[in-house]
């Protein structure tokens, strides 16, 4: 097969793709392939010691990458920054330069996940394992259908005694 009969087969197999499968194959180019630079007029935000910066948008669904220190009671804040845009859409959530000395991530992703409920979802890119341990031990992966934590290759999988 040649190289422009494989690249025209990819082009139209990817017209074929529905909206949720080109949506997932374009959260996985933001970062490995050319989608993966950031906007270069995005929104960045600073709210309660935290950056909230809006990476990559797309028809139903944008990425945004936080970055600081996240506590109790900046929580509200930073949810109210993520959801200002658009509630009916997919979020991928970059929360690997994101530190939290308590709960607070746990109640984040369940208060940016309850505010998609029924219209999106919220993909959470490689935590940092002590945020991902959080999320393990309260079994918030499991209790929201439609959060779902994307682990680097390397991290582990809660086992069946996870909460």
């Amino acid at each position: 097969m040649t190289y422009q009969r494989a690249v025209q087969e990819e082009r139209e197999a990817a017209r074929a793709r529905t909206a949720l499968d080109a949506a997932g194959a374009f959260v996985v180019d933001w970062e490995l392939g050319a989608w993966g630079r950031d906007l270069p007029d995005a929104r960045k935000e600073r709210v309660a010691g935290v950056v909230a910066d809006v990476v990559a948008v797309a028809p139903g669904i944008r990425k945004i990458r936080l970055s600081g220190e996240l506590v109790d009671s900046g929580v509200d804040e930073v949810a109210s920054e993520i959801m200002l845009d658009d509630r009916s859409s997919d979020v991928v959530l970059d929360i690997r330069q994101l530190t939290c000395c308590d709960g607070a991530a746990v109640l984040l992703l369940s208060s940016v996940a309850a505010s998609l409920a029924g219209t999106g979802r919220l993909h959470v890119l490689f935590p940092p394992a002590p945020i991902l341990r959080l999320i393990d031990e309260s079994g918030l992966e499991r209790r929201l259908g439609n959060l779902k934590i994307v682990r680097h290759p390397a991290q582990p999988i809660p086992g069946p005694n996870a909460r």
